[in-house]
């Protein structure tokens, strides 16, 4: 890579990663680099170079994290690398996490806004998820299969399930039409408040004519979201509701956090 490919792709890495919230520090954690190493690869000093491995991992790591949302961004990535569009096969741009990038054909002013719109109301982490990168992928390889609508995760007090919940729920926020919402179940004790609660993240006002599950139901049958339940163990009588909930929308999948098996 010649001096000024290799300043233009730092430059270009350093903008997605400082868009996205991250810093070049913690690309080098993920592709297991000393940050000093990462930066000799960037400026090929000393004649360290980024292999098509590295290469590979840089671009899907962006995607993962949002700090790239189009095709031609990753392929403009690949190019200043001096690496081939088919360093990626024509399966693997169609498999997560390179198929949260809009494709080249279809990049409109309109999907632009809407990928970057907010469609979800999960808080800012503060701190990065360490250690756990294998319960990562797994949860999120479950939450993609079409024919899991439901999934708990349980533990104790302070096991960090909540955090895990967040982490992989922000990182699917693109594979859900009308986004993912957290619901924090905590001081909740009954279903109706719990369904109150989900109507008033998701901005659903009360029908005279109908209850709250019905007025639910009607707005979230056509719909395909995430909801994430927290601390459901506040309300587990409540699952019977989830489950009639689940019945009625088929794009809707459920996340839910508790100290109980459901």
């Amino acid at each position: 890579m010649n001096s000024i490919s290799a300043k233009a792709l730092s430059n270009n890495l350093r903008k997605h990663l400082r868009a996205a919230g991250y810093f070049q520090k913690d690309l080098a954690d993920e592709l297991g680099l000393h940050p000093k190493v990462l930066s000799r690869k960037l400026s090929g000093n000393g004649n360290a170079h980024l292999t098509e491995e590295e290469v590979r991992r840089i671009i899907t790591t962006l995607a993962r994290w949002q700090a790239i949302t189009t095709q031609n961004e990753a392929i403009q990535l690949l190019e200043l690398a001096q690496k081939e569009q088919s360093s990626f096969s024509p399966q693997e741009w169609q498999t997560h996490p390179l198929n949260l990038l809009t494709s080249r054909n279809t990049m409109h002013h309109t999907d632009y806004v809407s990928r970057r719109s907010v469609r979800h109301n999960l808080p800012a982490q503060l701190t990065r998820l360490v250690g756990r990168e294998e319960e990562v992928e797994q949860l999120r390889q479950v939450l993609g299969q079409e024919e899991v609508r439901l999934i708990t995760l349980v533990g104790p007090g302070g096991s960090g399930k909540t955090r895990l919940a967040l982490h992989v729920a922000k990182e699917l926020v693109d594979t859900f039409a009308q986004g993912v919402w957290l619901v924090s179940l905590a001081g909740v004790r009954d279903s109706d408040r719990m369904l109150l609660g989900i109507m008033q993240i998701l901005n659903i006002k009360p029908a005279p004519a109908l209850s709250a599950i019905q007025s639910l139901i009607t707005h979230l049958q056509d719909k395909q979201l995430l909801l994430l339940l927290d601390n459901f163990e506040q309300v587990s009588d409540a699952a019977p509701v989830i489950g009639e909930l689940l019945a009625a929308a088929p794009g809707l999948k459920v996340l839910v956090t508790s100290r109980m098996v459901l």
